[in-house]
């Protein structure tokens, strides 16, 4: 996601875009994108600095580290980044740093709740649908 740096008035500027997981390449088959990543954006400029607010809103699903089950994640995030620009500088683009975030805030071990009891180890029934009858 470019700016261009000389479309930003004094106030600011207000953004909105969606994307593709595929724009800022994320595609997985650990988490799968249900609808486009809608980004919000305010973007200030200073003298040496260009300011972005970001909020980032998404649906995904992913498996549950328990139960292998998948489940859908709201995804709603802020994020704020600041950029060094020099005069020279036309345009920013935020999209590595998106991505980045974006994944970093994804949990390692996603649960589909919290009180999930996963698969029996031995005979491999989901534990939260139904008692298995191995001795364990």
């Amino acid at each position: 996601m470019k700016i261009n740096l000389l479309k930003i008035p004094q106030g600011g500027l207000e953004l909105s875009e969606s994307l593709a997981p595929s724009d800022l390449d994320i595609d997985s088959k650990e988490i799968i994108f249900k609808k486009p990543i809608e980004i919000k954006a305010f973007i200030e400029k200073g003298i040496n600095a260009v300011t972005v607010n970001a909020r980032l809103n998404s649906v995904a699903e992913v498996f549950c580290s328990r139960c292998l089950t998948p489940f859908e994640t709201k995804i709603d995030k802020k994020y704020r980044f600041v950029y060094e620009v020099g005069q020279d500088d036309a345009n920013v683009d935020i999209s590595q740093d998106l991505r980045e975030e974006l994944i970093l805030d994804f949990p390692v071990k996603p649960l589909c709740k919290p009180d999930c009891k996963g698969l029996c180890y031995k005979c491999g029934k989901n534990l939260n649908v139904e008692k298995c009858s191995c001795k364990r």
